[in-house]
């Protein structure tokens, strides 16, 4: 840690705003501040210069408040913060800032400049594009948007929605970059399965259903948290988040299929049970790392593809950086026919929402008293995340909780 704060007392006045603006929109905030308990006061004047009063202020707040940090918290902050220091980095994020000031111009060269370095990927490319569209250069802007689309952009509506691009409309080539998209979707939806085929599975150690913490407490203590360690979680930790986010408390024999074993840890409008939940493992004790998917009807996870996906979903949530870090994510997905068959458009639009928030509070409550850390992501490419899981046609991505044991004490 200390030889990253040095590097940091090196930055210029631009590059320290850059470096903050790149650790907290990646995420780490945790990371962030337990640097500024570690800086001398120059280093840490210059990490929060430019910010108001009123957040430099709350920032001190919460260096003052900040419990004891560990050899492992540092290390984890320094795994995650020093990739921002190099200059690519640095370069795209000083574009950035510059384009929230409106210097669309400015903005551009110093992107031009990070991507020669190598600093690229779809949401970078697509800023680009909307800073040379603000500027009328309009070759320039369908350059990079072809770029964006190319490097996985699809998200079609916030491109139409877009204001930054609609000196873009009238021309021919606009129509073509949105017909790129949904064809690249369309494809994409395609090669997934219709349905998952049977393959082996693994038996999760029976739940714990009489806890130490209690439910007061746990809600007391929830936080969304983004920093965690490189220690593996267990098998059984993670059966216990899966059982309280949709495990059965009542089996129901004869039931209808879609209780999948009874009545569940969330309830779900007309008992319909639209959510299916996934396990992205990569560090897990006694579980391959690898993709499954949870069966509440035998309490076990069944094995949909093998290897470590991390860095896909990592990917597929517009690198956000936790889901690469954590030891595993669980991803939720909706087979929404399961309720709009019944409530029709209201169930799309609110009840499987309800219910999917239900289940996840569950989880967070779950990891408290396990000693865990969760944080909810809703900001990714939904075709990205549906690949990375290989879910079914049927299934929609809803939320990925990267959980992971804590950095430090919150």
């Amino acid at each position: 840690m200390q030889a990253l704060v040095e590097r940091v007392a090196a930055l210029t006045a631009d590059e320290a705003a850059a470096f903050r603006t790149a650790a907290l929109e990646s995420g780490q905030h945790e990371a962030f501040l337990l640097l500024l308990r570690r800086a001398d006061g120059s280093t840490y004047d210059v990490l929060l210069r430019g910010l108001p009063p009123a957040a430099t202020s709350r920032v001190a707040e919460m260096v003052a408040e900040a419990g004891d940090v560990d050899a492992a918290a540092e290390a984890a902050a320094d795994r995650t913060l020093s990739p921002l220091l190099e200059p690519q980095e640095l370069l795209y994020y000083r574009g950035l800032l510059l384009s929230r000031e409106a210097r669309y111009a400015a903005a551009l060269d110093l992107y031009a400049q990070a991507f020669r370095l190598g600093a690229g990927g779809r949401e970078r490319l697509y800023n680009a594009a909307c800073a040379a569209a603000l500027v009328g250069d309009r070759d320039a802007a369908f350059g990079y948007l072809d770029r964006a689309v190319d490097a996985g952009w699809l998200l079609v509506d916030a491109t139409l929605g877009d204001e930054d691009l609609a000196g873009l409309h009238d021309d021919a080539r606009w129509t073509k970059v949105l017909d790129r998209m949904r064809q690249a979707i369309a494809d994409r939806l395609a090669s997934l399965p219709e349905k998952h085929v049977s393959t082996e599975s693994v038996a999760l150690p029976d739940p714990v259903r009489r806890g130490r913490l209690s439910v007061e407490e746990a809600l007391r203590r929830r936080r969304s948290e983004r920093t965690f360690t490189a220690a593996a979680v267990s098998l059984s930790e993670i059966g216990q988040l899966l059982w309280a986010a949709y495990g059965t408390t009542q089996e129901r024999q004869g039931a209808p299929e879609r209780y999948r074993g009874g009545l569940k840890t969330a309830p779900s409008a007309g008992a319909l049970y639209p959510l299916e939940i996934y396990v992205v493992a990569g560090e897990i004790e006694g579980l391959p790392s690898g993709v499954y998917r949870y069966r509440p009807e035998a309490h076990d996870l069944q094995r949909i593809s093998a290897g470590d996906r991390r860095a896909e979903l990592c990917a597929a949530a517009l690198a956000q950086d936790m889901v690469r870090a954590a030891p595993v994510s669980l991803v939720y997905a909706a087979v929404y026919e399961r309720t709009t068959a019944k409530y029709g458009s209201r169930g799309r639009e609110r009840y499987v929402c309800m219910d999917t928030g239900h289940s996840a509070q569950n989880v967070y409550l779950q990891c408290v008293s396990l000693g865990l850390g969760t944080t909810a992501i809703g900001a990714f490419v939904d075709t990205d995340v549906q690949l990375a899981v290989g879910m079914t046609r049927q299934e929609e991505p809803l939320y990925v909780l990267p959980v992971g044991r804590l950095a430090a004490a919150s």
